[in-house]
């Protein structure tokens, strides 16, 4: 299956033209927040990335040098994009995620990625395959599972992918021939394996995610990932650096949005006639709905998001409760949504341990801040305070939330939150 407009394991020729055009000004002041190991952040111009460390320029201009083996992950930039709108993807079974679409025939198929161009994956190494963006079927234990665009699930083995799909019974026997046409996702039942030693996580604001051996940032404003950790693909891979979401670094954390989510009235929202609704752990993208509808969390799709952390959303006046089991550092994002950013104006307190460890002032002026406190068990809360205009647009998402286990060496760093950015 020849492709003119690809080379395998190569940028294909139009997007390589927008990679060169865009990459000059990808890195022009792009900012970026760091979450350390050591219970603290930092944020700044992104200056130099390269396998030891990531260099940043705080606000005085003086350097800020991070190595990531000191530290938890980089987000850059503000928010993140959005897979095109009814874009496959494919999941392999060590967690990397190539949206992309796919071409079959009788005698096979493969897999065309904008960043790496065609490539053929036998079964073994899948996850999971959408077609057209449909959140995959919930696995077997011991089959491979087929949703149908009607909905139907089917179970069986899928010895190869092609149109149509060889779906084995269980019990042996003849395959029944799926056709592709009629196939919306499919769950394979190959176990998940972990990340491959010595690479590095890269989440993609399209929703990709590679693992790769090394990067560095060229003058140009290019990330150049290398030695990207999909099978056939060898070459360099250079990705305009406002196109990437975030990097991993070597230290460990766990996600906010991993503990119990609950909300709770205030004097205020029910001063306000407020209706209280369960907050949402966010799909990708995060377009959030004007009224959040009640939580589906059998399509949610973690490893997409930062450092596997799904963004949190709610609206108040109210309290949002979030549980957790041990001592840690929260570093996170907070924002206001741009669909809110005509009207939302509100306070935001963020307490844990029976005190007030943060307060922000969030506003269209001021919609961004940036959060590292110490929190204890069993939870941290985050209240949301009406402080004119009304309560229609006062709605907050959660992002890039992390908890860092403090490590008994290091002295508890001081409650705090970051200034605010506009952007």
């Amino acid at each position: 299956m020849n492709d003119s407009r690809s080379t395998f394991g190569s940028l294909p020729l139009a997007l390589m033209t927008m990679v060169m055009a865009q990459a000059t000004h990808a890195a022009d002041g792009l900012r970026a927040v760091v979450a350390r190991s050591d219970g603290t952040q930092v944020s700044g111009a992104i200056q130099r990335i390269d396998d030891e460390a990531i260099e940043l320029a705080d606000a005085k201009n003086d350097p800020l040098l991070v190595k990531w083996t000191e530290c938890v992950g980089v987000a850059i930039g503000e928010e993140p994009g959005a897979s095109p709108s009814g874009s496959g993807t494919l999941m392999l079974v060590d967690g990397q995620r190539l949206p992309g679409r796919a071409e079959l025939n009788a005698s096979g198929w493969r897999w065309w990625q904008p960043w790496l161009g065609v490539m053929e994956s036998p079964p073994s190494t899948l996850r999971w395959l959408s077609f057209d963006g449909v959140p995959p079927p919930a696995p077997a234990a011991d089959a491979d599972v087929v949703l149908l665009r009607t909905g139907d699930r089917l179970e069986g083995f899928v010895s190869r992918v092609a149109d149509p799909l060889p779906l084995e019974p269980r019990a042996g026997g003849a395959a029944t021939l799926v056709p592709t046409n009629g196939i919306a996702a499919i769950s394979f039942v190959a176990a998940e394996t972990p990340g491959r030693t010595g690479h590095r996580r890269v989440w993609m604001r399209d929703g990709t995610v590679l693992d790769a051996k090394s990067l560095r940032l060229d003058g140009g404003g290019l990330l150049v990932i290398d030695g990207v950790a999909v099978e056939g693909i060898a070459a360099p891979l250079p990705v305009p650096l406002d196109r990437v979401a975030a990097i991993s670094g070597d230290r460990p954390s766990r996600p906010l949005a991993s503990g119990e989510l609950t909300t709770v009235e205030t004097p205020q929202g029910a001063e306000l006639r407020y209706t209280t609704l369960p907050p949402q752990r966010l799909r990708w993208p995060d377009r959030r709905a004007e009224r959040p509808a009640l939580e589906d969390r059998s399509g949610l799709d973690a490893s997409v998001w930062p450092f596997g952390a799904p963004a949190i959303a709610f609206d108040g006046p109210a309290i949002l409760r979030v549980s957790i089991d041990a001592p840690a550092t929260l570093c996170a994002r907070v924002r206001l949504p741009r669909d809110r950013r005509p009207w939302g104006k509100f306070d935001l307190f963020v307490r844990s341990g029976g005190a007030e460890v943060a307060r922000m002032a969030i506003d269209p002026s001021a919609p961004t801040h940036d959060l590292c406190v110490r929190v204890q068990p069993p939870a941290v809360e985050f209240e949301i305070v009406d402080t004119g205009g009304g309560a229609v647009q006062d709605g907050v998402v959660i992002e890039h939330g992390v908890l860092i286990s403090a490590p008994s060496s290091v002295s508890t760093p001081a409650p705090r939150s970051d200034p605010p950015t506009s952007r």
